[in-house]
């Protein structure tokens, strides 16, 4: 899950020691914390199948763009509820991996990979899928899910059931 993350911030600091760009600055750090703290915050909610937790990731009037569907705009809601389902601790298994990201002012992007299957799947057995997620810094200085646009990759696990 993180494999990808790491790297790039491994290169991002080769490249800065080097010579090659600016060093991230403090404040972008913070961000990338704050940011990756809300992906173990919604991953979490996923296992403990909480919907009002994943809604609560995302901007009042968030974009949801699911595959196959009508994009929406403020009403996510609807499309965890499924989570309720689950006990808590046994709802599906959520992983991401950051391959770019970008931060300006009170805005941020992500793009990136997501694994997703049952709690007890093995690696092989969960689908995989891309990500674009905009990030979106309240007046409260929380970062929340501005919009959210994701898809399956051809050839993942699930892909077709």
């Amino acid at each position: 899950m993180r494999r990808g993350f790491r790297a790039t911030w491994i290169a991002a600091a080769a490249v800065a020691a080097w010579g090659g760009g600016a060093p991230a600055s403090a404040q972008e750090d913070d961000v990338a914390a704050a940011l990756d703290r809300a992906y173990e915050r919604f991953s979490q909610a996923y296992r403990e199948g909480d919907p009002a937790a994943v809604t609560a990731l995302y901007t009042d009037d968030a974009f949801y763009l699911a595959p196959g569907r009508d994009m929406t705009r403020g009403e996510v809601a609807g499309h965890f509820e499924w989570l309720s389902s689950f006990e808590p601790g046994t709802g599906p298994r959520i992983e991401f991996e950051i391959v770019d990201r970008g931060v300006e002012g009170d805005l941020a992007y992500d793009i990136g990979y997501y694994a997703l299957g049952r709690a007890d799947a093995p690696e092989g057995e969960r689908s995989r899928g891309k990500f674009v997620v905009i990030w979106k810094r309240g007046e409260d200085g929380a970062w929340r899910i501005h919009a959210d646009g994701f898809s399956d990759v051809p050839g993942s696990a699930e892909e077709g059931s």
